[in-house]
């Protein structure tokens, strides 16, 4: 559209010594971006520290398994509510001088990615019958019967733990 913003996009590489692990990431140029963007358009809720530690204490008293887990490339995973234009980068196929792509996914960099990963991860909990803690925007849980299964996010990072172990494995 013309009166669309497009913006640059940039290659990040990183090497994982510990993994021997070469990383490349096609990130959109965030700074580039104007326009009156609501907080609540560009955050992303993170779980209490209160409550993280109140979930590391079930798990140490009472024995509780657990997982820590990190969902890779979680942008990536939620679709854009509003467009995003960016140019195509270089190495890509197409025209740079007339064509741009149009995002249909997050991308890191873009300043509303955190908010639009949240609003999946939320989504998706919710469908899997998770319930939010009137405490915390961003501490799950799930009660089947007597068996609890309790799950915190700090953006991409979890801290999940429950009662039953057969119950945390599935929900893994």
């Amino acid at each position: 559209p013309k009166d669309a913003q497009v913006l640059d996009t940039t290659y990040v590489f990183t090497y994982k010594t510990a993994q021997q692990l070469h990383k490349a990431r096609l990130c959109v140029r965030g700074d580039q971006e104007t326009g009156d963007n609501n907080l609540a358009d560009i955050f992303s809720t993170v779980a209490r520290s209160e409550n993280l530690r109140l979930l590391l204490t079930l798990i140490a008293s009472l024995n509780w398994d657990f997982y820590v887990c990190d969902v890779k490339n979680a942008f990536v995973n939620a679709p854009l509510q509003k467009p995003a234009y960016v140019k195509i980068p270089p190495g890509a196929d197409g025209d740079r001088a007339r064509c741009v792509w149009k995002l249909h996914k997050a991308l890191y960099g873009l300043r509303r990615s955190p908010a639009e990963w949240n609003n999946e991860l939320c989504k998706t909990l919710s469908e899997m019958q998770f319930e939010k803690t009137k405490s915390d925007w961003n501490l799950f849980f799930k009660m089947v019967g007597n068996k609890k299964v309790y799950l915190a996010f700090h953006v991409d990072d979890g801290l999940i733990t429950s009662n039953d172990t057969a119950m945390l494995d599935a929900f893994v």
